[in-house]
């Protein structure tokens, strides 16, 4: 896979920004010219809910990115900033890199415009070895139905959140911690979140601890489990190599992960379970943390070890400064569901998710502009 660099990603955007054939076409049928974002202060009085860009440098996570939109006039000069397209790198346990659409925002852009920036998405995606571009909306464009390089969607998949944590009792003593978003603060907040909870993991038999790269080992067990569990053994295509490579060869790890042991009487453990993260930004929201799995091996159900994980989630979200934790959930799962509305959980209604992924990704990026 390579390891990355935000100096290494700005570099891909300016780029393509420069040199894709659909930044090209953007500028001729639609007037508008796009670039890299590096100062959200100049979206102040165009957009809603967006942070100055002190405050955004602040609260970003480290692979958050955005293009702004401008308006040409006749003589090709770049003028008035109409909007932006903002986007981050998240990402799978079961296929590494995905390039995550976080908002798209301009007055007056049409269908065909909007697909060429999803087109020049698809290239920064493949740039970086991402396996996916993913985007979640209510609403569905024209051209997300029409011709042969459609992206899945994917109804049956319900994203859920919780963003209450300061009303629940139990997490209402716990401090978020200021500063810029780093690795010093991502473990402070770990080590705030097992403190949190250190009695509660001592009468459950269970610990909770934060992966580190002596565990792929375990973490690559638990990921194959799960695929196994949900009857999608050939699903994974990660190897120990990636997730040391994206999770502990890079200056800001793009996963993180909470190793789930049970505790026996004689103090041996055995790891049996695991939560595996990332931790992300929203225009207009702040950070978030996003729950990729969870799994406890079926034998170590029913104890409480899924319930004693989400509130450790929890706990770490408040220690993280985070306004949100998401993850998703099948429609059919309904002993998940009920589980995850009996801690709080919101289901997003009406929200779907689409992407492309492996050779359409690939197809998609690589459409000719005739096909525009």
């Amino acid at each position: 896979m390579g390891s990355l660099s935000r100096d290494f990603v700005v570099c891909a955007i300016r780029k393509i920004c420069t040199t894709s054939e659909k930044s090209s076409l953007l500028k001729e049928k639609h007037d508008t010219s796009v670039e890299f974002l590096d100062n959200f202060d100049s979206l102040s009085g165009v957009m809603d809910h967006i942070p100055t860009d002190k405050e955004y440098l602040s609260n970003k996570t480290p692979w958050h990115f955005g293009l702004a939109l401008r308006q040409h006039d006749n003589s090709n000069q770049v003028s008035k900033v109409l909007g932006c397209l903002t986007f981050y790198i998240a990402y799978s346990s079961w296929s590494g890199r995905i390039l995550y659409v976080d908002r798209l925002e301009c007055k007056g852009l049409s269908d065909e415009a909007e697909m060429l920036l999803m087109r020049m998405l698809a290239e920064v995606a493949l740039s970086l070895n991402c396996a996916r571009l993913t985007w979640r909306h209510t609403s569905t464009p024209e051209w997300h139905l029409q011709g042969e390089n459609r992206p899945e969607m994917h109804g049956e998949v319900l994203t859920l959140s919780r963003s209450d944590f300061v009303s629940d009792p139990e997490l209402k003593n716990i401090a978020s911690i200021d500063g810029d978003f780093s690795n010093s603060l991502v473990g402070s907040a770990f080590s705030t979140c097992f403190e949190a909870l250190d009695t509660e993991q001592r009468d459950s038999g269970f610990r909770l601890r934060r992966a580190g790269k002596e565990d792929i080992g375990d973490v690559g067990r638990l990921v194959q489990g799960l695929a196994d569990y949900v009857k999608e053994s050939e699903a994974v295509e990660m190897t120990p190599k990636d997730y040391l490579e994206d999770g502990f060869h890079i200056d800001n790890p793009l996963w993180y992960c909470i190793l789930i042991d049970k505790v026996a009487d004689d103090g041996s453990s055995y790891t049996c379970g695991f939560a595996f993260i990332f931790a992300g930004y929203v225009l207009g929201q702040g950070r978030f943390l996003y729950l990729e799995d969870l799994f406890v091996e079926p034998e170590y159900r029913g104890s409480g070890a899924g319930k004693l994980t989400m509130k450790a989630l929890f706990t770490l979200c408040r220690a993280m400064n985070c306004s949100h934790l998401y993850w998703q959930a099948l429609d059919w799962n309904t002993a998940s569901l009920n589980f995850y509305e009996r801690i709080g959980a919101k289901i997003h209604e009406g929200e779907k998710t689409s992407r492309y992924a492996g050779d359409a990704l690939e197809k998609f990026a690589n459409l000719g502009t005739g096909s525009c």
